[in-house]
């Protein structure tokens, strides 16, 4: 585990994602504060129609929707987007993400005030799942029920993973809870604030 400090999150990712201008790249996002991280009208100029870009998970109340909130990233890309369809049964969307996903060069997650990463809380069984991709009910202040990826895709399928914490201070959180990083079998960076 390794860590970054930045008092500027999107000229942070900004700088991971310009050296895959013009070339191809597997990305996949969270939705929460990252999404706020990752509006930079720079995207719009750059050459992003090689890339793809997953979710890490999302939610089933389509008002609440982790997509949604990326248009404004998206929206300036050329890439590819592959989202996790939860207008259908949750079943069904577990089966379609599956099928679909890739291996991913990067992925960008966020961590939640509890220590929860993607829509993975604290010591929940999907946490030993070996699927990779899993439907789940918590206790989420949003949208209960959501669909998620676990962690034996994170440590399988995913090249570098970083976590970004915006307001890492006032949160109180730099990592994810111990029972989250004693899943994860890779190397991680953790971005927080300077």
């Amino acid at each position: 585990m390794g860590f970054l400090f930045t008092e500027d999150f999107n000229g942070k990712l900004y700088e991971i994602l310009e050296g895959y201008c013009g070339k191809g790249l597997t990305l996949m996002v969270s939705g929460g504060s990252l999404q706020q991280c990752l509006d930079d009208r720079r995207y719009s100029d750059m050459d992003t129609s090689g890339w793809k870009i997953f979710y890490s998970d999302e939610r089933a109340d389509q008002d609440y929707l982790n997509y949604t909130s990326s248009l404004p990233f998206i929206s300036r890309t050329n890439a590819e987007i592959h989202r996790i369809h939860t207008s259908r049964p949750l079943d069904e969307a577990v089966r379609m993400y599956s099928a679909e996903l890739v291996d991913i060069d990067i992925c960008l997650l966020g961590i939640g005030g509890d220590g929860h990463i993607c829509s993975l809380p604290p010591e929940c069984p999907e946490l030993s799942s070996n699927d990779y991709v899993v439907a789940l009910e918590g206790s989420f202040p949003v949208s209960p029920k959501r669909v998620t990826i676990t962690p034996r895709f994170i440590n399988e399928k995913v090249g570098e993973l970083y976590f970004v914490v915006p307001g890492s201070k006032k949160k109180g959180v730099s990592a994810p809870d111990r029972s989250i990083v004693e899943k994860i079998k890779k190397d991680f960076v953790v971005i927080l604030e300077k």
